[in-house]
């Protein structure tokens, strides 16, 4: 499998990411509707996807997540879209209407990678957007004290005051997650509950244990992942970190 930060640059650059990244969300929307169909009750909640930077500010994205909606009647609260924090801050303007458009459709909008991208109290308000992800260099450091931790917090209770979901990345270890309970940050992704994976063999997961995974090492924590993330990565894979 090759990792998104080794071919995405290259896609960039040779500007193929916009098709790839199209492909990509076609193949999240008709996963999900496979999941629907063969699943039931233990379809995951929603699929998210990330977006890159020219997706969001040269591509017809609003336009687009339309059409693969309609295409595959596809409930628009069943998809989320991750856009990270410092890619809206290189043109709020822009970022904002394209946002908005998607928002008002009914899909869900992630800040992903948060706390990196210097943005302010008063952009993030005004911001259509549903979803916090803490960003992983934060998580990793959670454990050690100091300034992770008072981000952590900081964006925790920011979060829940702005009625947005919230959303730890890149756990590793289950110190990191009783941490961040402690914190009352309730939803978590990362390597302690999955590493990626194809979607027949993540088909085949949720079809034994549901779509909420503990721990890889047994742990007695709540399950946590109520929703997917479908990076870019090729042959489909499906990341839950």
């Amino acid at each position: 499998m090759i990792p998104p930060n080794e071919f995405i640059p290259i896609a960039e650059e040779n500007g193929s990411i916009v098709a790839l990244g199209e492909w990509i969300l076609e193949e999240a929307c008709r996963q999900m509707v496979e999941w629907r169909e063969t699943l039931g009750a233990d379809c995951p909640a929603k699929v998210s996807v990330n977006l890159s930077r020219k997706q969001l500010m040269m591509g017809n994205i609003a336009q687009t997540v339309a059409r693969l909606l309609q295409y595959y009647q596809l409930p628009p609260e069943q998809l989320e879209l991750e856009v990270t924090e410092s890619l809206v801050m290189t043109d709020l303007k822009k970022a904002f209407a394209v946002l908005s458009e998607l928002r008002q459709m009914g899909v869900s909008i992630a800040i992903d990678d948060f706390g990196t991208g210097h943005s302010s109290l008063a952009c993030l308000h005004e911001l259509p957007i549903s979803t916090l992800k803490i960003d992983r260099s934060f998580v990793q450091k959670i454990d050690c004290g100091g300034d992770s931790v008072g981000v952590a917090i900081a964006v925790i209770r920011m979060a829940s005051l702005m009625k947005l979901q919230m959303v730890a990345e890149g756990i590793e270890t289950s110190s990191q997650w009783e941490s961040l309970k402690c914190l009352e940050c309730e939803l978590g992704q990362g390597y302690l509950f999955a590493k990626p994976m194809p979607a027949i063999e993540l088909s085949k997961r949720i079809a034994t244990t549901g779509p909420m995974f503990a721990p890889v090492p047994a742990q007695d924590v709540p399950l946590i992942m109520p929703a997917l993330n479908l990076a870019m990565s090729p042959a489909s894979s499906l990341s839950p970190n």
